[in-house]
């Protein structure tokens, strides 16, 4: 007769990894953006400073949860 601890369902490690990995591409993506809008031009203009930063900030926070999980 099967155990009750072999009825409950395994989590797969493949998916954990996939989550963070997920997270970590999203982050580069922001990142790229990021670099994109200060490099478009020489000098950008002082309007998006603050989007780009946003942007930064958010791919970090994302980055910081990832590493609580890992």
């Amino acid at each position: 007769m099967n155990s009750d601890a072999s009825l409950q369902p395994q989590s797969n490690p493949a998916w954990r990894f996939y989550l963070t990995w997920h997270s970590c591409e999203y982050s580069k993506a922001l990142i790229d953006e990021a670099l994109s809008i200060m490099s478009k031009q020489e000098f950008p203009s002082a309007e998006l400073y603050p989007r780009a930063r946003d942007l930064i900030l958010s791919a970090s926070r994302i980055l910081e949860e990832q590493g609580h999980f890992m």
